[in-house]
C-alpha cells in the first residue's frame, strides 16, 4: 500500500478482497496496529487485498505481499452443524442426557474433553471423565469446578444442573495405561 508516512491503522482494521463474479468480498482484519513507515509503503497481502472496508484519507494505492492464516470457505453442511451445535450449547435441553452432561462439562474453563458414562454405578448414576484443554488428565481444580457446576454442592442445591434423580456421580480424570 502507498500512503502518507506514519499513518497508523488500528488493530482489527479491515481490508478486503473485492467481490468478483457474484462471489462475496473477503475481509481481513489486522491482528495488530500497523504504521506506515517513512517510505510510505506498507505490506498487507500479495496484490489481492486492494480495498479498505472503511476508507482512510491519505491512502493512495494498495498493493501488497503475502499473508498467512485464515480459513477455507465453509461448506453448507459444516455451517448447519455449527448452527446446531450453537443451539445445543445454549442449554435448550434440560433432560440430563449424555450430550447435556458433556456440553455442560465442556463449558467449564480448562476442560478440553468430556466423556459421560451413564448408569456407571447402577440406576440414577453417572460418571464424567474429564481431560484438560491439552488432552491431559484434568487437574483436581478442574474436576472440582465441573462437579460444582453440574452437581452443585449436593442434592438440595438449587443451582444444581443435574437432574434431581441422579443420586450418585463421579467426576474423574482419565487414567493413563502404559502399553509395552
Amino acid at each position: 500500500m502507498t500512503a502518507d508516512p506514519f499513518l497508523t491503522f488500528p488493530k482489527v482494521f479491515v481490508f478486503s478482497v473485492p467481490s468478483e463474479n457474484s462471489v462475496a468480498a473477503v475481509d481481513f482484519e489486522t491482528v495488530e496496529a500497523a504504521t506506515v513507515p517513512e517510505s510510505g509503503q506498507l505490506s498487507v497481502r500479495a496484490d489481492t487485498i486492494i480495498i479498505m472496508k472503511n476508507p482512510v484519507d491519505n491512502v493512495y494505492t494498495i498493493t501488497n505481499d503475502a499473508t498467512s492464516g485464515g480459513t477455507e470457505i465453509e461448506s453448507d453442511d459444516s455451517l448447519r452443524a455449527r448452527i446446531d451445535d450453537y443451539y445445543a450449547w445454549r442449554q435448550l435441553s434440560f433432560v440430563g442426557n449424555k450430550r447435556d452432561y458433556i456440553r455442560r462439562a465442556k463449558s467449564v474453563d480448562g476442560v478440553g474433553f468430556a466423556h459421560c458414562i451413564p448408569l456407571y454405578f447402577g440406576a440414577n448414576s453417572v460418571k464424567l471423565v474429564i481431560a484438560d484443554a491439552n488432552g491431559q488428565p484434568a487437574m483436581q481444580e478442574i474436576l472440582d469446578a465441573v462437579e460444582t457446576y453440574i452437581f452443585g454442592t449436593g442434592h438440595d442445591d438449587l443451582n444444581r444442573l443435574a437432574p434431581i434423580d441422579v443420586a450418585k456421580w463421579e467426576v474423574a480424570a482419565p487414567t493413563l495405561n502404559n502399553v509395552a
